[in-house]
């Protein structure tokens, strides 16, 4: 599958980031699996330093451009699908790919800004059944779980959620 084409984010000649006004759902999850991936392969191998550095460049914009859909109260919230805006089940998502950042692009306070809003959203330690219908309660819970795991904190509803 063929990254999105019309209106997709791309590279000047000088090396910056043009990104579209508004993105669609396939092109966020196309960004945010090249974010993940990027992260995971440490955009090393065989290639070129001026590649490496663009990567860098990318993955600090798509940085950048995900710290700037948090809402005041730490939530990733849709602005767009209706069963998203709650943001129980997307700030899960987005919080597992910024955590895959390596250690230095890592925003590790806005990640504990997230993971702190999630607890008050628990129902019987499952997220996404704040409201109806349910918001992708399996993942939601799951991606917590790891996020608070790996964070080392919030054990009460680490235990909600491994009891759910």
């Amino acid at each position: 599958m063929s990254p999105p084409s019309p209106r997709r984010p791309r590279l000047t000649r000088g090396g910056g980031l043009v990104l579209p006004t508004t993105l669609s759902r396939r092109q966020a999850l196309w960004g945010l699996g090249a974010l993940t991936a990027g992260a995971l392969t440490g955009c090393g191998g065989d290639v070129s330093r001026s590649h490496r550095r663009r990567a860098r460049q990318a993955l600090k914009a798509g940085v950048a451009f995900l710290l700037d859909q948090q809402s005041d109260d730490g939530l990733f919230r849709s602005r767009t699908y209706g069963l998203l805006k709650s943001g129980q089940s997307l700030t899960p998502f987005v919080v597992d790919a910024l955590r895959s950042l390596p250690a230095d692009l890592r925003p590790d306070a806005a990640i504990d800004r997230a993971l702190a809003a999630l607890v008050p959203l628990q129902r019987d330690g499952a997220l996404g059944l704040a409201g109806l219908p349910a918001d992708y309660p399996s993942y939601a819970t799951g991606l917590a779980l790891a996020g608070w795991a790996r964070r080392g904190g919030h054990p009460e509803a680490q235990n909600g959620a491994l009891s759910w």
